[in-house]
């Protein structure tokens, strides 16, 4: 049995933490999420508590210690978690697979991941970015978060998969919004009757994943059929063979297709509207960060070169995915009787630890509900202890496209600002939508405002 060193309570068998029917009884009082849930908890029961739901026993530690051995240190005493949630949707793509599978998919795709190959896609994120802000217009209203999501699906399917994917966008994401409501974490687990008659949740999540798997099964016939290598995921999937020269079915290929469209467009695109939305809340921070865009690039597009030199748009960036990560929390198993902080944990034990959780601890983060850029600044910003702040994971299973996104990010974020000022609309109720993801539960609506200094600070 592995263990960690820890400054806990001698071996216990337990943590503590509600009974079943307090967790039920909290999960269905109206308009509670499982992070205003799990906060409750850790205020009462400190960062690991537990429950029993369903004969299964589930527990949740939170804090950089903790994210360390589960992710890091023990990671191979514990099986990936989410294969049970996104397994019914993703298959056995690089998200849920796990073993020898998950090994042998993560060396193949990670070429298409190199710094190199990232930077030569972050012209057509560029390129992507001006298009669509030549569709808007100063003073219209838009649907923030359906704008982004389409912007980041298209860059996904011209990057990835070398495709155009823009008249797709509405069905894909439609489809996508579809299958993770349907995914949501439920205590009674009511999701998983599967009536398929129409009204029901189960039918329209099999009616979105058939729309989802035609498009990717017609876009690995038509790149089978052209037998060409764009040098692209698709291509490189298609191409792939076993040590026996065996090539991977198209179901196989299709789940790594799905996994990159799914995954790869939605927590970018939350990270967008997320990070507007403080900098609207912000103007002071706003301004500070389009001086510097001003200053670097002028009213040129960004280049892969430019992006280190804009500095305070990291911080900015950073501290935005530390308030709101777009993956929020997950999930392990465990392979065996493990012990964590002094406690024993037989096999089977569901072991959540959460990101969001943990980037806000008051004794890693000054004032950890506050926007403050600046504590990511490298030079006079704070220090925090590894695993602290882990927005894209940690170990062996991080996010094989957090180079991939903060390009994004990086590139997309200025080119709105040095055009558009986006406001939020007044009297709308902004609120966290714990799902698979970080979304906002209504999206995020805003108003195009042009650049003009004077108008910016009358805002």
């Amino acid at each position: 049995m592995n263990a960690i060193a820890l400054d806990a309570p001698s071996a216990t068998v337990w943590p503590p933490g509600p009974s079943s029917r307090a967790f039920l009884r909290s999960a269905l009082l109206p308009g509670t999420n499982p992070i205003a849930r799990f906060t409750a908890w850790q205020a009462r029961y400190g960062n690991a508590f537990a429950f029993h739901l369903h004969g299964r026993h589930f527990t949740m530690f939170i804090g950089p210690d903790a994210n360390q051995y589960l992710l890091a240190t023990n990671a191979a005493a514990f099986a990936q978690g989410a294969s049970v949630r996104l397994g019914p949707v993703l298959g056995k793509g690089l998200l849920t697979s796990d073993g020898p599978l998950h090994a042998t998919q993560r060396r193949l795709i990670q070429p298409a991941f190199h710094r190199g190959r990232i930077e030569g896609y972050q012209a057509t994120m560029a390129a992507e970015t001006a298009r669509l802000l030549d569709t808007w217009h100063v003073g219209e209203t838009l649907d923030f978060s359906a704008a982004m999501h389409d912007l980041t699906l298209t860059i996904v399917g011209r990057t990835l998969f070398a495709v155009d994917l823009g008249h797709q966008s509405g069905d894909i994401g439609q489809s996508v919004n579809a299958m993770i409501r349907f995914l949501r974490f439920r205590p009674l687990a009511l999701f998983r009757q599967q009536i398929d008659l129409p009204g029901f949740p189960y039918h329209r999540f099999l009616q979105s994943k058939a729309k989802m798997d035609a498009m990717v099964y017609r876009l690995i016939a038509e790149r089978r059929a052209q037998g060409t290598d764009n040098g692209d995921i698709l291509s490189m999937l298609i191409a792939a063979r076993d040590d026996d020269g065996t090539a991977m079915t198209d179901t196989q290929v299709r789940d790594e297709v799905l996994t990159f469209l799914a995954a790869g467009h939605e927590t970018t695109a939350n990270a967008l509207g997320w990070t507007f939305m403080l900098l609207a809340r912000h103007p002071e921070i706003r301004q500070r960060l389009v001086d510097e865009i001003e200053a670097v690039l002028g009213d040129r597009l960004p280049t892969s070169a430019d992006l280190a030199r804009l500095t305070y748009l990291e911080c900015v960036i950073k501290e935005s995915l530390r308030l709101y990560p777009p993956a929020w929390a997950g999930t392990r198993i465990a392979r065996e009787e493990v012990e964590l902080r002094g406690y024993r944990l037989p096999k089977g034990t569901i072991v959540g630890f959460s990101q969001y959780l943990t980037h806000r601890m008051p004794e890693h983060f000054a004032a950890p509900e506050r926007f403050l850029p600046e504590r990511f600044d490298p030079d006079h910003g704070e220090t925090h202890p590894p695993y602290a702040y882990i927005p894209f994971g940690a170990g062996p299973r991080s996010c094989i496209g957090s180079g991939f996104a903060l390009m994004e990010l990086k590139t997309i974020v200025p080119i709105i600002l040095q055009r558009f000022c986006p406001a939020l609309v007044p009297g709308q109720r902004i609120e966290i939508e714990p799902l698979v993801t970080l979304r906002a539960k209504r999206n995020i609506i805003m108003r195009v405002a042009g650049t003009n200094r004077a108008r910016w600070a009358s805002q």
